[in-house]
């Protein structure tokens, strides 16, 4: 019923409809599929070097370019007018926000985003409870991050972030530019990461103390 400056309940109103009704759901076909789409203009996207967000913050006056996105999936959860909850499957670069302005300009209600929850990026989803733990091999698994076993006096080197030579060298055959370091039992006892092709510790468990 209203459509406001960021398009999120922090904004002005800029737009206020008519009493919304149940044609607003015949569009609903109108945002699935491919599509091009017109970002916020208070959005982290840069123009000319700087956040769009900023710039109309110092009331400079912007134009978005539209990008090309997919919405694969748009269901209706429920309708309470004039709340509408909605599931949404999109691609990278989609703004939820642009389609309740979009959808809110076609039906003449005006919209905007009251609540926006992410339920999965990628592999990773929310959970259903109780929640769901995930070890670090798990993790480094569904990332596609290299997981390397070093033992005796490969791992007290990787303990005391000195180079161990065997893992070194297979992390160089796997071209890899991150990747983890566990113990004969699987435990992780060190991440590294390829920076200006030298290997650097960002993380190392030196173990119990002696």
């Amino acid at each position: 019923g209203a459509e406001t400056s960021t398009l999120d309940p922090e904004g002005e109103v800029i737009f206020q409809g008519p009493p919304v009704d149940d044609s607003l759901l015949e569009l609903v076909s109108r945002w699935r599929g491919p599509q091009l789409q017109v970002p916020p203009e208070y959005s982290a996207i840069h123009v000319n070097g700087t956040r769009a967000s900023d710039r109309v913050r110092r009331g400079e006056v912007i134009e978005m370019e539209p990008r090309s996105i997919v919405v694969h999936d748009l269901d209706i959860l429920a309708w309470n007018p004039p709340v509408l909850r909605v599931r949404i499957h999109c691609s990278k670069g989609t703004y939820v926000r642009s389609i309740a302005r979009d959808w809110g300009r076609a039906s003449g209600f005006g919209a905007h985003v009251t609540r926006l929850r992410r339920t999965a990026v990628g592999p990773f989803r929310l959970p259903d409870s109780p929640a769901e733990f995930h070890d670090a091999a798990w993790t480094f698994r569904t990332l596609g991050i290299p997981v390397l076993t070093a033992g005796g006096r490969n791992l007290e080197a990787v303990r005391h972030g000195r180079y161990a030579g065997d893992w070194v060298e297979g992390l160089e055959a796997q071209s890899a530019d991150r990747a983890g370091i566990q113990d004969d039992e699987g435990k992780l006892v060190a991440l590294v990461e390829r920076r200006l092709n030298r290997w650097n510790y960002l993380f190392v468990d030196q173990g119990a103390p002696e």
